[in-house]
């Protein structure tokens, strides 16, 4: 299970990166602001907040282990896999889900 103190420490290591800003709708921010809306969105949901929690038990699996672990449809733990690459917290490795650590 992944401490509080390790969330935040991996949350903050990210922003600090400087890292280029993704294309969004809202003018007025900077590229920092955007970023952090983007990780905020990632980690906004608890089902995905578990998929991270089981990739760090497990280091790597399938889709199928993450469905057979959690209670929702192969088609929602996919929706929330997309957000979690889209945004590097993990990648895939030959059909294999890895955690990004960065």
């Amino acid at each position: 299970m992944l401490s509080r103190d390790l969330l935040f420490t991996y949350f903050w290591a990210i922003f600090k990166e400087k890292i280029i800003g993704c294309c969004m709708k809202n003018k007025g921010y900077t590229k920092l602001q955007k970023e952090i809306a983007k990780y905020a969105k990632a980690f906004s949901h608890p089902a995905r907040i578990a998929i991270l929690e089981l990739l760090v038990k497990q280091c790597d699996c399938i889709c199928n282990d993450l469905v057979e672990s959690l209670p929702l449809a192969q088609s929602t733990v996919s929706q929330h896999l997309k957000i979690l690459k889209e945004v590097g917290l993990m990648c895939v490795l030959k059909k294999h889900l890895l955690l990004n650590i960065i």
